[in-house]
């Protein structure tokens, strides 16, 4: 039976009506949760449901905090005298709403592409690649310049070397904007340039990001499993050689979880419009398959077509070696210690199926049985 402290508590919190988030919220009856637990419940429930959209995973780490803070949530409900909860038919009439706008703007897109598609212009295409590699160039050597300049690059190099680098960033980014110039002004804005599909820019950029994301989620979730796994594993094992080659494994899949992790919920702008990449990585000039510069650009495209016809040639000029001669073997071995009955009987055989065959000392004092020239020949 509730005492009298716990009544008094449960009716305080049932008179109370606040405003939270611009609604009015109050307890439902035998309520105990106190306005501000219920703040700091819905606050907990919203902010893991957001970071669910880009982090999964967090559902599960905080499966415990999630369903306390559910508990306490479920205490109050909306205060608003003309308030009612949406029905089952009213929320299946909004959902059918919403389909049927989804559907209509999918098909209005759908033709205004095909439209699209009629002003398709092949070189103009081009050109707006070759303007994103030249631009992408451009921002890192004025990065580069700059940093120069501060010496924040290079912060011992001497006053000569660094006046020559920075002089010849400068002649760069001159050739950069010359460059740049003449291309901004033969593709115009590089936003309107359609693919041979009808796809703009920003249209390849919000399916990019969605791979990007299922890529990420997907692989930084089965790094979570891997680390895991390998780190319980770790406690067990005792060899030395194998302890080793699991804390070489364990670390280099925490180094690329840590990775993944890191990478901040993105919007559809910061992607790349040719591949599932951000723009940034194509700009920090490292290589990888998490950075490095974009395949459709057309110079670095020409270098790896290059290489790999080199790679391609270079195999076709390797000339296969044929296969070693098979080492020569005995036709039949007899062990030492046998009756002298059984080895008569087994040269016997071996006579009439060899002729010209030899005997031989073998090793760990076996006979062997070779064959002579007219039975190698014949064969």
């Amino acid at each position: 039976m509730a005492s009298s402290k716990t009544k008094t508590r449960t009716a305080r919190v049932n008179e109370q009506v606040i405003e939270h988030d611009g609604m009015l919220w109050k307890p439902k009856p035998g309520a105990t949760t106190t306005a501000q637990e219920f703040i700091d419940a819905r606050t907990t429930m919203i902010a893991i449901h957001e970071d669910c959209v880009w982090n999964p995973w967090v559902r599960d780490d905080r499966a415990d905090e999630l369903e306390q803070a559910q508990r306490k949530f479920g205490e109050w409900t909306r205060a608003e005298p003309d308030f009612k909860p949406m029905t089952l038919a009213q929320w299946k009439a909004r959902e059918r709403r919403l389909d049927a706008k989804s559907k209509k703007q999918h098909e209005d897109e759908d033709r205004a592409r095909a439209e699209r598609r009629t002003h398709y212009d092949p070189k103009r295409e081009a050109d707006r690649l070759a303007l994103l590699e030249l631009e992408n160039g451009q921002r890192r050597c004025q990065r580069e310049h700059d940093a120069l300049v501060d010496r924040t690059l290079f912060p011992a190099m001497d006053d000569v070397r660094r006046a020559a680098k920075v002089e010849e960033c400068a002649v760069q980014l001159r050739q950069y904007q010359a460059e740049v110039t003449t291309l901004r002004d033969r593709v115009g804005d590089p936003e309107t340039v359609v693919d041979e599909q009808g796809w703009l820019p920003r249209d390849r950029r919000g399916l990019a990001h969605t791979m990007f994301s299922i890529r990420r989620q997907s692989e930084a979730k089965d790094l979570r499993d891997k680390v895991r796994d390998l780190t319980g594993a770790l406690a067990t094992i005792k060899g030395r050689e194998t302890r080793a080659q699991v804390r070489d494994e364990l670390a280099k899949a925490s180094r690329r979880l840590e990775l993944w992790l890191a990478v901040p919920p993105v919007a559809e702008q910061a992607m790349c419009s040719e591949c599932c990449s951000l723009t940034e990585w194509h700009e920090s000039g490292t290589l990888g398959d998490l950075h490095g510069p974009c395949p459709s650009w057309p110079r670095w495209s020409a270098r790896l077509e290059k290489v790999r016809e080199m790679l391609l040639s270079f195999g076709k000029d390797q000339k296969q070696e044929p296969p070693p001669p098979p080492t020569p073997q005995p036709i039949a071995t007899l062990k030492s210690g046998l009756p002298i009955g059984d080895v008569i009987a087994r040269l016997t055989e071996l006579q009439a199926q060899y002729p010209d065959a030899e005997v031989r000392r073998g090793r760990a004092n076996r006979w062997e049985i070779w064959p002579g020239p007219q039975d190698s020949s014949g064969e």
